[in-house]
C-alpha cells in the first residue's frame, strides 16, 4: 500500500528517514528506509514522498519518492 506524507526527518548515515503522514498530521512513521535511487541533494525536509507499507507486515517501509 503507497501512502503519501511529508518528509520531517532525514538520517543520512544510516538512510533513514520520517515522514509525517498526509492523512493525518500528528501521526509520524520512523527508521523508514530510503530508496538508494534518491541522491541525497533531493532529501530536503518539507518535501513531499511517497512510501510503500508492506501490508503483510513483513518489511520495512521504503521511501520511493521525493517530490
Amino acid at each position: 500500500m503507497m501512502v503519501w506524507g511529508i518528509l520531517a526527518a532525514v538520517n543520512l548515515s544510516a538512510y533513514t528517514a520520517s515522514v509525517a503522514l498526509a492523512d493525518s498530521r500528528p501521526a509520524y512513521l520512523r527508521d523508514v528506509v530510503i530508496s538508494r535511487g534518491i541522491p541525497p541533494a533531493e532529501l530536503v525536509v518539507g518535501r513531499r514522498t511517497a512510501v510503500w507499507l508492506d501490508e503483510a507486515g513483513g518489511n520495512a517501509p521504503l521511501l520511493l519518492v521525493v517530490w
